[in-house]
């Protein structure tokens, strides 16, 4: 087997296990642009086969990054279009947001984005939203919270599904290096966030300088082992 296709058995049986995924479902796509989303929308479009559900796409325009949120958006609309997909998008003034309700860029965006989740799935009658969370950025959550003083809840990370919010996050399972290699194994297109690539964000820090120092000189697996005692708090 190959290991796109061990991929997607994996995406299968973890959807399956914890009941995220099922059939007939009608999912929304949340899809930024970058590599986990626009891998997310892959495996969806093969569940959707397997399980015949119906898929639309959802992408949220911060308006944060000038012509690279526009190119976001065009690939993301075109993605949709090859999958024969309803293509939704929204935009707000993200940076004007924030100042107006005295709030942190990465809050505002989040609330931006949850608003428009909801006016969705009421407009749409859709059953569940799928986002992108993956295995690194759990463990990312996880120090964070443990950091900053965290009871039980914040050691159990990102939860797998969200009812409030009817959010599922299918590629919980999936590290970042497991997600990139499906990526370039299927040729997917995707676009690189350039604000990743600064530590001004806590998390952005955690990613470039903690990780990578635990990796190196303390534990290779750290990803894994963080995601599994978050599972175990949960």
């Amino acid at each position: 087997m190959s290991s796109s296709r061990a991929f997607v058995t994996q995406f299968h049986e973890f959807s399956r296990r914890r009941q995220l995924i099922e059939e007939r479902d009608k999912v929304i796509a949340a899809v930024s642009g970058g590599v986990d989303s626009m891998v997310l929308l892959d495996l969806l479009s093969k569940e959707q086969e397997v399980l015949g559900l119906t898929v639309i796409v959802a992408h949220f325009n911060f308006l944060l990054r000038g012509a690279e949120s526009d190119d976001d958006e065009q690939l993301v609309a075109q993605r949709a279009r090859d999958y024969s997909f309803e293509f939704y998008a929204e935009r707000a003034d993200t940076a004007a947001y924030a100042e107006q309700n005295k709030l942190g860029i990465q809050e505002a965006a989040r609330n931006l984005r949850y608003e428009f989740f909801d006016k969705l799935l009421l407009s749409s009658g859709f059953d569940k939203i799928a986002t992108a969370h993956n295995a690194d950025d759990n463990a990312e959550t996880v120090l964070i919270n443990v950091f900053r003083g965290a009871g039980v809840s914040g050691f159990s990370g990102i939860p797998v599904y969200r009812e409030d919010r009817r959010i599922i996050r299918p590629l919980l399972f999936a590290e970042r290096t497991q997600i990139r290699a499906y990526a370039d194994e299927e040729k997917l297109p995707f676009r690189e966030d350039s604000s990743n690539a600064k530590d001004y964000y806590t998390r952005n820090f955690i990613r470039h300088n903690v990780l990578p120092l635990v990796k190196e000189k303390v534990n290779p697996d750290v990803v894994a082992t963080i995601n599994r005692s978050a599972e175990l708090f949960r």
